[in-house]
Parts: C-alpha cells; structure tokens; sequence
C-alpha cells in the first residue's frame, strides 16, 4: 500500500480528447482536440480527475476542489457562468475548511462529497425554457437535491441527507443524481424520465429519496458496495458480488444481453441482475456512455455495449499479467496491468500509438504515447481521457 501512494505523489496529470474544453488546457482558435496526453499545469498535486462532456473538476491531494470548463447554470461554483479554460480552484469550498473526498460531473450540474459526509451541488435545478410547449413533451427537474427548480451557481449543502446519515459515495448523471449511505441506504434525486431513478416509476424527486429496492437488500445483510452512473444508465456493484443496472440501455451497456421490448425505447426501471453474471460474483466495474467493463472475482475482464455485444464478452489478459485497474470511455474500454501496459477494445489514441495484439485481438498502447513514462492510472468519459504517469 505504501508503493502505491509513493508512486502517485510522483505521478502527475495529462489529458488529451475530442473536447479541448473539457480538458483544462489553454485553447486557441485553432485548437479543436488533443490528440497526445498533455501535461495539466496544476498549482497542487492532483488525487482524481473526473472528466465530462462539457465540464470536468480535480479534486488535490489537499482536498481542494478545482473545476473547468462550461459554466452554464452555474456548474463551476464560480458564482457565474463563465467558460474556464484552466483548472480553477473553488474559493468558497476552501473558505470553509472543506475537505473534498469525491465529486460527480452531470451533464449539467455537479455533485460534491466532503470528507464529512455531506453533499453540496451546484448547476442546472431543472427549470425548462421553451415554456408550455416544451412542458408537454419533457418533466421538469434536475439533479441538485434541494426541493426546487432553482440553479445554484455555488455549491450547495443538501439539509436533507445532512439531517439523516453521513454519505459515503456520490454520482451523477444528465438529469439525475444518486448517494450512497453508511447505513447502505441508496438515495436518489432528479428527473425521473425512463426509469433512471429505480423506482419502478418514471416519477420526478426534487429531494433526496430512498430507493426501496434497496432497503429490502439492507434487511437481508446485503449493502451496496460501489455506484456509478453515466448519461441514463445505472449500476450498483452488491458486497455479495451481485451487480444490478438500471435505465437507458440503447447500445447495450448494461449487459443484458439481446432481448426484445415492447417499449420504445431500451430502458429498465428496476434494479435487475444480468443473466450474464448470475453465476459470477464481480469484484469491479466501470461505465461509461456506450460500453462498461467488469472484472470478476477471478480477474477475468468482460466487455459489453456499443451495440455489438449486448452479451458481455470477455476480454483476454496476458499469461501471468495482473490487472490494476479496468476503464470504460465513450467507446473503448480495457485495462491496466500491474507493469503499467494499457490494452483496450477501441481505439484511445490515432493508429500509430496502437499495436494491435492478434493472440489476445485487442489494442495495446505503445509506450510513446504515453512519453515513454509509467501508467499509474487511466480513465476518462465522452471522448476525453485522462492519466497518471511517472
């Protein structure tokens, strides 16, 4: 354990995708992606990196919070709207002493944990333009949490969860948020379209509600282990090893394999185990827009989504390789070995920095493309990509 945390003090952050803005560098006119891992010019050195479609935020080994990108609604916390190219730290956080643990990047807004439990959000609180005619077609609501419409343009405590139980993991996803309790409580909040809250109902929640789903698994000694969320999609990883996924399921990134529904479009509204991993327990996932990625308690890695594998497939890994980590980004998804080679299913950078591995049929990264350095972590979302190296 202690490697390991000598090896991330020395590590240092770079980003590289589609979306420059997205990706703390300065931009030109001309800059329109980076196509290379490119250095982050950090104040302070950087614990995590979640990156999104059109903001991302750091969170420093001090626990400071910086954020960058779109600050439409509010979702900096800068108390503005204001586009920031660079990594800016969130001065009003630090003013009150607050220690940042994680943080969850919406579509248009932004979750906070702090290293007390509580949450704090900012950004867009639902409120639709296009007055009554939009309102026919779309609910009303957004992922803050506070019982209203309103944006908030700096972060915000949720009274609600503060009142009932400290919080241990947060996510985020394009209208709706989720929080985990200590006590194993799933909390979820936001606009309710499509089943992406699990309640079995398409209903909208301005505050923070229990997922009942989960409170019969608390009863029986079972807790949830690790959430995510990503655009419409769900998954909740069980300590019993038992993964339930919920919501949109177009491409086929929550693993249910090829089935056909009568409904218009390919959702669940209810958590529910994929066949696939009945007779599995999973250690990890990871999801992402259009795949996911799982890695079973025997290190065996699978792969499922963009529409060719509804039916998770499994991925080979090198005789003797162990595994560090596994990722899931727009499209490609793979996994880190211990001697810090990256072998994924897609392409993370142009066809020169990829080697194809014809025993194993995936990708491994050459070594270039990350300037010939060590690969301490990897990951990323919506064509954006990060890394630690050293």
């Amino acid at each position: 354990m202690l490697g390991s945390v000598i090896h991330r003090c020395f590590a240092k952050l770079y980003t590289w995708g589609a979306s420059a803005s997205s990706l703390g560098h300065e931009k030109t006119v001309t800059t329109t992606s980076i196509n290379l891992p490119k250095l982050l010019e950090i104040p302070e050195p950087i614990s995590k990196c979640v990156l999104g479609p059109n903001h991302s935020a750091l969170i420093s080994e001090s626990g400071n919070l910086y954020t960058f990108g779109s600050g439409s609604n509010g979702k900096l916390g800068h108390d503005n709207e204001d586009r920031l190219q660079t990594p800016t730290k969130i001065e009003s956080l630090a003013k009150l002493e607050l220690k940042i643990k994680d943080v969850a990047i919406g579509a248009h807004h932004t979750v906070i944990l702090t290293t007390d439990g509580e949450v704090w959000t900012m950004g867009f609180g639902g409120e639709l333009a296009g007055g009554f005619i939009r309102s026919l077609f779309s609910q009303k609501g957004g992922g803050l949490g506070h019982g209203d419409y309103k944006d908030k343009f700096v972060p915000t405590v949720i009274l609600q969860l503060k009142e009932h139980e400290d919080i241990v993991q947060i996510s985020a996803g394009t209208y709706h948020s989720m929080a985990l309790g200590a006590s194993g409580s799933l909390y979820v909040w936001g606009k309710g379209e499509m089943g992406v809250l699990g309640t079995g109902r398409s209903k909208t929640y301005l505050n923070p509600t229990k997922n009942s789903f989960f409170e019969y698994f608390i009863n029986q000694g079972i807790k949830a282990k690790k959430i995510s969320t990503c655009g419409y999609s769900n998954m909740v990883l069980m300590d019993n090893g038992k993964l339930l996924v919920w919501g949109w399921n177009e491409v086929g990134q929550l693993a249910l394999g090829n089935y056909v529904r009568a409904d218009m479009y390919d959702t669940e509204r209810s958590p529910i185990e994929p066949n696939f991993f009945m007779d599995m327990n999973l250690k990890d996932f990871e999801l992402g827009e259009e795949c996911s990625i799982f890695l079973t308690e025997d290190d065996k890695v699978y792969y499922a989504g963009i529409r060719l594998h509804r039916e998770p497939i499994e991925l080979r890994v090198p005789e003797g390789a162990k595994i560090k980590k596994i990722f899931a980004c727009k499209k490609a998804g793979g996994y880190l070995t211990e001697d810090g080679r990256v072998y994924s299913l897609g392409n993370l950078f142009a066809g020169k920095y990829m080697e194809e591995d014809v025993e194993l049929r995936l990708w491994k990264v050459k070594s270039e493309a990350f300037h010939d350095l060590v690969v301490e972590d990897i990951g990323g979302a919506s064509q954006n990509h990060y890394c630690f190296l050293r």
